[in-house]
């Protein structure tokens, strides 16, 4: 995510493997007359959850994917990601009672 600016937003993909969700990075760009007004959001690249490589930016338009509603920053996404990932304990069921 070098190179990018700070008003980016990251969408990720409820749709496919969970452990590895793709996801998408938003610039936002705000009207110049109304900087308080909530951005547009475009775009700028959908990255392969697995393998962290973008995808071809000429699929693109072809690649559709269902995206979380609510955009997180890099960090959040990160976190979500660790939870994901997380080792789950599996709870032992109890034995009957008679």
């Amino acid at each position: 995510m070098t190179g990018y600016g700070k008003d980016i937003q990251i969408r990720v993909g409820v749709c496919g493997n969970p452990k590895f969700p793709n996801y998408v990075l938003e610039q936002l760009f705000f009207d110049n007359d109304e900087p308080e007004h909530p951005g547009c959001p475009v775009t700028m690249a959908i990255y392969n959850g697995r393998t962290q490589k973008e995808f071809d930016y000429n699929q693109l338009g072809e690649y559709s994917e269902s995206w979380s509603s609510a955009a997180m920053t890099f960090v959040e996404v990160q976190a979500l990601i660790g939870e994901l990932r997380a080792p789950r304990i599996a709870v032992k069921p109890r034995a009957p009672t008679a």
